[in-house]
């Protein structure tokens, strides 16, 4: 059994050798959406079954751990098979390649981890690149409009769209509508209260002892000054989980009280004064 019209014998699998690897063809790669991977076999019979079992280094550090595993079940049979859904993370390294690799036999133990022995079929190695979330900006995520600062405008062009979507997190689309605004802050393909949170939680954090250059004239009076506020920002780290995990599209009151008493102290107070 092999991938391919072509099976390749090799005693390791590498990334550059003479060998011929072409029974794998994977889409475009986008991080926070699905993708899809599909593979070409042969020489699977009745007595010999089919079993795949491919990974991605999506954090491109040359392991391939159980995290990047992609979910392939059931049998694999002779020809093209049916796409293989590839959730690409938020996190995934858009700078450079990164590795995928598929196995395929008969014997789907054997086959379950990415390296060690088989008593048939074949491995297959790609460099793959994936491409950086168009909804995310590259430069500070948290800077939606893209204005090179952060400031509650911020806030309220998500807050405008989840509302105007429902009021539930909701899936963007490919291609990509036009941008800014970049509405996307943790980069997980949805758009929901996440999203806000990140903004406020970086706001409030500055208005109680942060300071920062002002995109405004002269500096605010009362609580929290300007420059406190529309900030040109240094780049945080985002790893709020994914929103379509957290939060129910079906739910429609998906401003989660965090966001909602961020959104009620500090902020709220620069915006009264």
């Amino acid at each position: 059994v092999s991938l391919g019209p072509t099976g390749s014998a090799e005693p390791d699998a590498r990334l550059i050798d003479e060998d011929t690897d072409d029974g794998v063809t994977v889409t475009s790669l986008v991080t926070g959406f699905p993708g899809t991977m599909q593979l070409t076999a042969q020489g699977i019979t009745l007595s010999r079954p089919g079993f795949a079992a491919a990974w991605i280094d999506f954090d491109g550090d040359g392991i391939f751990e159980a995290t990047e595993r992609i979910n392939i079940t059931g049998r694999i049979v002779n020809g093209v098979n049916a796409p293989i859904t590839v959730n690409v993370p938020g996190t995934a390294i858009v700078t450079r390649p990164v590795a995928a690799r598929v196995r395929f036999g008969s014997d789907s133990v054997s086959i379950a981890s990415p390296t060690g022995e088989s008593i048939d079929g074949e491995v297959e190695d790609y460099l793959i690149t994936i491409a950086r979330n168009p909804y995310t900006n590259p430069v500070n995520p948290i800077d939606v409009s893209g204005d090179n600062a952060v400031s509650p405008i911020d806030v309220l062009q998500v807050v405008n769209f989840i509302n105007l979507n429902g009021g539930v997190p909701t899936r963007l689309p490919l291609p990509a509508n036009p941008v800014p605004p970049y509405l996307d802050v943790d980069s997980d393909g949805w758009v929901g209260p996440l999203d806000v949170l990140s903004i406020v939680n970086f706001i409030n954090n500055r208005l109680s002892g942060g300071s920062g250059e002002g995109e405004g004239e002269g500096e605010g009076e009362g609580t929290g000054d300007l420059g406190s506020l529309w900030i040109a920002a240094s780049v945080p780290p985002v790893t709020a989980a994914s929103q379509s995990d957290t939060y129910s599209r079906s739910t429609p009151d998906v401003m989660s009280s965090s966001v909602a008493r961020g959104l009620n102290t500090s902020l709220d107070a620069f915006l009264a004064s």
